[in-house]
């Protein structure tokens, strides 16, 4: 009888380790959908977004929402705002700090 309860519970414990085994995390696949006014409050988010993100999706004008894909700090950001506010966030000029501040 012992050694009936030792094999169901080595069994019970080696099916939990393959299910384990079998799960595929992905830890670095954090997507957050914003939109663009709350992306601008950011300011590293917003350099990022100047530099990843192409004006070439804005050649096609179509009524609704633009979207554009943006990686920060290992999270996907789907930004999205109208054309109107995209527009006007392409076109002004970013200051870049000479030096970041050291605390």
């Amino acid at each position: 009888m012992k050694t009936a309860k030792v094999a169901l519970i080595l069994a019970l414990i080696s099916f939990t380790l393959m299910g384990f085994a079998s799960v595929n995390y992905d830890h670095a696949s954090v997507i957050v959908k914003i939109s663009l006014d709350n992306a601008q409050h950011d300011k590293g988010l917003s350099l990022v977004m100047y530099q990843q993100i192409d004006q070439s999706f804005l050649r096609v004008e179509h009524e609704g929402f633009y979207v554009a894909k943006v990686q920060h700090k290992n999270i996907t950001f789907f930004i999205f705002g109208t054309y109107k506010d995209w527009k006007d966030f392409l076109n002004r000029k970013m200051v870049y700090p000479e030096k970041f501040p050291t605390l």
